[in-house]
């Protein structure tokens, strides 16, 4: 299931109401994040869905998420969806890498 941008942004916006009001969740969201989220949110969490919930630190003014690093090489994956296809419906062909 994925959820809407209004559903995160609820979710996300009760975690932090109830982690600076409450130390045993804050714990529990530093601790097991999916859990926390599962007790603010509907529609539930899959249990595939990976959660980082992260605590401020004093002194920062931004906080910068990095993407995940990209050594250039292409995948097994990848490479099989380049290799062997043919695009006979169009002029022109494209590929979703993603």
């Amino acid at each position: 299931m994925k959820w809407s941008q209004e559903e995160l942004n609820k979710a996300a916006s009760e975690i932090n109401r109830r982690a600076s009001a409450d130390a045993d969740f804050r714990k529990l969201c530093l601790e097991k994040p999916a859990e926390a989220l599962r007790m603010v949110s509907s529609p539930e969490v899959p249990d595939n869905v990976q959660i980082n919930i992260i605590e401020s630190a004093s002194g920062y003014d931004y906080r910068i998420v990095l993407p995940d690093y990209d050594d250039g090489e292409l995948s097994d994956e990848t490479i099989s969806k380049i290799a062997g296809g043919i695009c006979a419906t169009h002029n022109y062909c494209t590929l979703d890498l993603h």
